[in-house]
């Protein structure tokens, strides 16, 4: 899995520099990052998702979602960089202990 969640990520780096980098300007600019269409539908693709597939007595807010979108579309970035499955690894390793 952390081979295929890596080769995905190489894959669709561009896009995904490019949502870090408006995430990074809309916050900057002190705008909701939903405000950008790229980052929107992400919000609404990721939250959607997640809540087909989570159990629903888990109580998760949109902003707990919110928040999770934006740290897992960092952690992509730098795992479709070279050596991203290694700091993948790596990081799954850490979370285990």
């Amino acid at each position: 899995m952390v081979l295929i969640v890596c080769h995905l990520a190489q894959k669709h780096q561009e896009l995904i520099r490019r949502a870090v980098t408006l995430l990074e300007e809309m916050t900057g600019q002190g705008r909701e990052p939903h405000q950008a269409a790229l980052l929107g539908d992400y919000l609404d693709t990721f939250s959607n998702t997640y809540q087909e597939r989570m159990e629903a007595s888990a109580t998760v807010t949109s902003e707990m979602l919110k928040q999770l979108a934006f740290k897992l579309l960092i952690d992509l970035l730098f795992y479709s960089a070279a050596n991203g499955h290694r700091r993948f690894w790596l990081a799954l390793l850490d979370r285990a202990q």
